[in-house]
């Protein structure tokens, strides 16, 4: 049946650019269901050349008239058969051998097609005559276009399913005869399969020179879908698990799926190949659709593999559909992308059934099934087979009902593109869920009579959309280019492929479509743009694998690296035979190609012309060449946690701040530990202080001689303030008697506001690092703290303090006051309302610098928060004014965690590093559609309900129309009367922020917007004023807390060493966990050059914290401590040794004049980064000439090349 257009309106994204549709089959509907939202003057003529980089040809244009025909009826739906409408595949490859890309198609209700290509994208039906018939039983989901038995031809291997009678799923096996006919032998070779399966995936598992085959497979026991009883159904033995096919080498197989180490229950969806731990073999990724996680199984190497599911994703897609496997970051490492269901419409997201199962995650979660999430996945190789997911950095989570995703460079610009096929024969709306439930039991009780009497009651909705093409920007993230590159147009696509299937140099697309025929999209790469490219085609394999599937090939040009591993199996239910597609931009040649057989030969090709189809042979290839070193950069860290013993483990107390505030996006009560170095017992060796949660006190660490560290008895010392959250760590002389006194703010959420154990800690030095808590030295304050940092701003001689208050405990949003502590004498007295009127109700501070920030030899302070801009105090001798409006930064609100200083540019002034909460989120900033200008994130916090108990609410902005984030049923658990006011979920899908809770509601509630969810740098312009600058994506994937800035690499820049993740997020938002730690390298100009873990050697990717620096041994080597929440801490140290020149607690800065002539400025910080303090010392590097510091007071003493007494 063809789809009816119906009408259309204009819809913004959550996360990427693009638009939803929900088609009505029936007429007369016109409401937001029945309405196409989708933008219809993006809409492309189909069959013409619209002039743009695809054109959509249909069978009209292209001869394929193949329609899988799903019409619903009593005997054919989705309450009898939950994959009913899962679709049909495709199959790209040259089956008669002429050079040219034949198309297969597999049918659920009709029959399966075999289509020739004969040139100029048209194509001829030749199932008749090849002998492929498709049994009337047959309910055919993949099939698999590959040479099984080493041949030379291309065999089809079809999966089928649907039928409780084994005999109808049995698969069949299409044998080539190499004349164009087929001849049907999977009993013969062992391959007649009657599980439920999906789709088969041949390949070289032992390297022994013949493909095995994973094939997937999908239980029928629909009612426990979404329940956690997987774990159970496998350790009865009652588990339908994928199988493993075995290759006996003789062209028949055995199964052997136990044996091989796989063992599992899962709704498996697709599987896809690849060497994904750079080991020599073939590991599998396999997507599962509802509560069981994704499977990555390791290749052991020796016949064997091993589930590292769990421990090499971070967390998965939850209703993961279609997977590839690729390199799209170009850094020699395969990637995954996996499809779900993400809704980007406001109104389609609030309704769709699947959207509001947020308790399904939750407990799932707890019942160890993973992290998962309700998106696509975008697993960036983290280098060594572990992954993190960033697909809201990328841009490219939200594409609706998503099935095929395939990666290829459409353009031929160097960088692999995104395509993902969308949409479904259902609409599952929540308010229908009763009259699903009424269809399912008619179904149960087979009376026909009730179902159609039910059935025709429901509207038959369907979601049609454009599928999604998204260009890869070379960055980490995608644009959206459905509307330039001309795929705009809606439709139901499962199966989607590419090949270059007119041969004129750029790839097309083929998509296998529901009720109409399938498409082509045909590329126009080649007329449009300049771009070159060089496409590999295995000639000749080896014993039985004449595919050469495994193969790797890398290309570099200009020293830029492209990678491609041969796979046939990708996207969903979908093969390709050829997959080697390379673009060059304008490059007319590539340097050096390198290729890798699975047997371990080799071959190198140089100074290859571009825009020509290479042969690749093995017999060409040997096992004796060595390939050319391609040096990723310098590895400078090695983990040093055991050998310098740094044993810490920080054990976060059992604290739920969503049973008090359901509606927090994160926790409140999780936001440590962070870290303070120093000598603390007069030995000349730095020790450090870690935090500790409530119920466990902070450690206090002293070096030994020989660089290693021993925990005091500080703990069992004073074991009754482990009752209090230490936040924010400081060591600096608080009496001025010569030792390093201990400050511990307390932080967290757990107590009631103003609770006497939210009161910060002084601890007083003996001088021997024995320590006594000075109960009267500080003022009677009981706020939740965070950071707290030292320096003498009045030049008297003695360190002042500042302290960031935090949070209001079970208030979210509102604001506390922060203090500035002045010392008098080792006590200390809050000069706030004096010296700076503006930290009263400041915010909810993270992180604060006292810095001179306008070089005027004032110290000032910068301060960083939640819901806050980066507010700028200038010092005007001793009293502070908030100039942050006059930095010329414009609105800088956003959830900003940490600071650092650093003169990147080698100017002389100090220009900063401030952590942010980063682009790998669902719901960011916007642009508004009217005017272009930025759009926030919202927050509110009020009673609406007037029920005495305040309700933090946090909206977006769609369509220029503000929107709460959170669904009807996260809303109802804090608002019954949403309820009363919003009886169904169609009226609140429908219903903006103000329609929600009133606009005099909300002009009086508490307000705060958020415009920068980005980490930048800020760079000091002069006169007090600044640009600002994002970092680069890299180190947008997660938080950043802990921060340390050095000249790492030696070359004369400021470098930023920093890490971060924020697990303890509210399920819906998703918790960020992508981050490993990266190293920053300063290009001098404010802008930097990330190097990931895999390249330096740093590699943390706890829930990372604090962070800081210490000088250890008697060379005084640095040490980097990284403290993390409620796991161990994790320590550091530099592979090259280097020079330090340690400086004094009392030197405030450092000046550096280069041997250039220029010179930099370095502030030596007590306190810094995230709730930590380092070690103050310069590292030497040939660059420098000399190095003069300052004290507070403004003393000068030459520290370098040979010190000289002070000015």
């Amino acid at each position: 049946m063809k789809l009816q257009q119906t009408l259309a309106g204009l819809t913004i994204l959550l996360a990427v650019t693009g638009f939803s549709s929900c088609k009505l089959f029936n007429t007369g509907d016109s409401d937001t269901r029945g309405s196409v939202i989708i933008d219809k003057s993006k809409e492309v003529a189909l069959d013409s050349d619209n002039g743009k980089r695809f054109d959509i040809l249909t069978g009209k244009s292209t001869g394929i008239d193949f329609v899988n025909d799903l019409t619903e009826n009593y005997e054919v739906n989705w309450w009898r058969y939950s994959y009913i409408y899962n679709g049909g595949g495709v199959c790209i490859g040259d089956v008669n051998q002429d050079g040219l890309q034949d198309l297969f198609f597999t049918g659920n209700l009709v029959p399966n097609k075999l289509y020739i290509n004969k040139g100029n994208l048209k194509f001829e039906d030749v199932t008749e005559q090849s002998g492929i018939v498709t049994e009337d039983w047959e309910f055919s989901y993949g099939a698999t276009m590959v040479d099984y038995d080493g041949d030379g031809d291309l065999d089809i291997y079809i999966c089928n399913s649907r039928w409780d009678d084994p005999e109808k799923r049995t698969n069949r096996l299409w044998v080539n005869n190499g004349d164009m006919t087929f001849v049907e032998k999977a009993k013969e070779a062992g391959l007649a399969d009657q599980s439920f399966s999906t789709h088969a995936d041949f390949f070289d598992y032992d390297n022994d020179g013949d493909l095995d085959m994973y094939l997937v497979t999908h239980p029928v026991d629909f009612i426990d879908k979404n329940k956690t009883k997987y774990f159970q159904k496998i350790e009865k033995g009652v588990n339908l698990s994928d199988h493993f096919y075995v290759n006996n080498g003789d062209g028949t197989f055995e199964e052997k799926h136990l044996e091989v180490g796989i063992n599992n229950h899962g709704y498996g969806l697709s599987a896809t190949v690849g060497d994904l731990n750079n080991d020599g073999f073939l590991d599998v990724f396999v997507s599962n659709d509802y509560a069981m996680y994704d499977f990555v199984y390791m290749n052991n190497g020796d016949g064997t593999f091993r589930d590292e599911s769990l421990t090499s994703l971070k967390k998965t897609s939850i209703n993961s559909m279609g997977t590839d496997v690729s390199d799209f970051n170009n850094d020699g490492f395969l990637d995954v992308v996996v499809a779900d269901m993400d809704m980007e419409d406001n109104y389609t997201y609030k309704t769709f059934m699947l959207s509001s199962r947020v308790e399904v995650m939750r407990i799932l979660l707890n019942a160890g099934y993973g992290y998962q999430n309700r998106s696509n996945s975008l697993q960036l190789n983290n280098g060594d087979g572990t992954f993190g997911e960033i697909s809201r950095t990328a841009g490219a989570a939200t594409t609706d009902w998503s099935w095929s995703t395939i990666f290829a460079d459409y353009d031929n610009d160097g960088n692999k593109d995104l395509f993902i096929a969308n949409g479904f024969l259902r609409d599952f709306h929540v308010d229908e869920s009763e009259t699903y439930h009424k269809l399912r039991r008619a179904v149960r009780i087979q009376d026909s009579s009730v179902y159609y009497e039910v059935r025709d009651k429901l509207p038959h909705y369907v979601l049609s959309h454009p599928n999604f093409i998204f260009k890869n920007n070379g960055d980490l993230t995608f644009t959206d280019a459905r509307d330039e590159w001309g795929i705009y147009f809606p439709s139901i696509t499962y199966g989607a492929g590419y090949a270059d299937l007119d041969n004129d140099g750029d790839i097309d697309i083929v998509s296998s479509n529901v009720n109409e025929t399938p498409w082509i999209y045909r590329n126009n790469s080649q007329k449009m743009d300049n771009n070159n490219f060089l496409h590999f085609k295995v000639e000749e394999g080896y014993a039985k694998n004449s595919m050469g599937l495994g193969t790797k090939v890398r290309i570099w040009v200009n020293g830029q690296q492209q990678f491609i591993q041969h796979a046939n199996v990708r996207g969903y239910i979908t093969t390709m035979e050829d997959d080697l597609y390379f673009g060059l931009g304008n490059a007319e040649k590539v340097d050096v190609v390198e290729i890798e057989w699975l047997d371990g030969s080799r071959q190198i090709m140089r100074d290859v012309p571009a825009n020509q189809v290479v042969a690749l042979r093995h017999s060409a290839a040997s096992k004796n060449i060595q390939f050319d070193p391609h040096p990723m950069g310098e590895k400078l860290f090695v983990a040093s946690t055991a050998e310098t013993g740094t044993d810490f483990v920080h054990k976060e107390n059992d604290f739920d701040d969503f049973l008090r505030e359901y509606l927090l996006p994160h926790k409140m009560s999780s936001l440590a530990p962070g870290i303070g170095v120093a000598d603390v017992n007069g030995d000349g060796l730095e020790d450090f202080f870690i935090g500790g949660a409530i119920g466990q006190s902070g450690a206090l660490y002293q070096q030994n001689a020989n660089g290693t560290f021993t925990a005091t008895s500080f703990a069992a010392d004073h074991a009754e303030d482990a009752k209090m959250e230490d936040a924010g760590i400081l060591f600096f002389d608080a009496d001025n008697d010569g030792d390093m006194d201990l400050y511990v703010a307390s932080g967290g959420n757990e107590y009631p506001e103003n609770d006497s154990r939210y009161a910060d800690r002084l601890y007083i030095n003996d001088g021997s690092g024995k320590f006594t808590r000075a109960a009267d030295a500080l003022p009677a304050i009981t706020v939740s703290t965070s950071v707290v940092t030292a320096s003498d701003y009045d030049k008297d001689g003695d360190m002042d303090l500042f302290v960031g208050g935090r949070q209001v405990p079970g208030r979210y949003l509102a604001s506390t006051s922060s203090y500035i502590l002045q010392n008098n004498n080792g006590k200390f007295t809050d000069v706030s309302q004096k010296m700076a009127p503006d930290l009263k109700d400041l915010g909810m501070v993270t992180s604060a610098l006292w810095t001179d920030f306008n070089n005027d030899n004032q110290l000032d302070l910068i301060i960083t928060g939640d819901w806050m801009e980066l507010t700028f105090l200038k010092n005007n001798g001793g009293k502070f004014e908030n100039v942050s409006a006059a930095t010329g930064l414009g609105n800088t609100t956003g959830w900003w965690q940490s600071i650092s200083g650093a003169d990147f540019d080698n100017d002389g002034d100090m220009d900063y590093v401030v952590g942010n909460f980063g682009t790998n989120r669902r719901y960011r900033n916007t642009v508004a559609e009217s005017d272009g200008r930025a759009l926030p994130l919202e927050a509110y916090l009020a009673d609406f309900d007037k029920n005495g108990k305040e309700e933090f609410i946090m909206a977006y902005y769609q369509h220029d129309a503000l929107y709460p984030v959170k669904t009807r049923e996260r809303l109802l658990e804090q608002m019954p009367s949403i309820g009363e006011k919003f009886p169904d979920w169609d009226s609140f899908g429908k219903a903006d922020l103000t329609e929600m809770f009133g606009a005099e509601n909300l002009d009086k509630a508490i307000h705060k917007s958020a415009y920068i969810f980005n980490s930048a740098v800020l760079i000091n312009e002069g006169k007090g004023k600044f640009s600002i600058k994002f970092l680069p994506n890299e180190a947008q994937i997660s938080v950043l807390f802990g921060m340390v800035t050095d000249d790492f690499n030696n070359d004369g820049f400021v470098d930023i060493l920093t890490q971060g993740n924020f697990y303890n997020t509210e399920i819906e938002i998703t918790r960020h966990d992508a981050g490993t730690g990266i190293l920053l390298l300063g290009n001098g100009d404010g802008t930097f050059q990330p190097a990931r873990s895999y390249i330096t050697g740093f590699r943390n990717d706890g829930d990372s914290k604090g962070m800081a620096v210490i000088l250890a041994g008697a060379k005084k080597q640095p040490v980097y401590l990284l403290g993390n929440a409620d796991g161990p801490m994790a320590s550091f140290k530099l592979i090259n040794p280097i020079t330090t020149i340690p400086m004094q607690a009392n030197d405030a800065r450092a000046i550096i004049t280069m041997k250039d002539g220029s010179k930099r400025t370095v502030e030596l910080y007590a306190g810094s980064g995230y709730l930590s303090q380092s070690s103050k010392f310069i590292r030497l590097t040939p660059q420098m000439e000399s190095i003069e510091a300052v004290s507070y007071s403004g003393a000068r003493r030459m520290v370098y090349p040979a010190p000289t007494a002070a000015k």
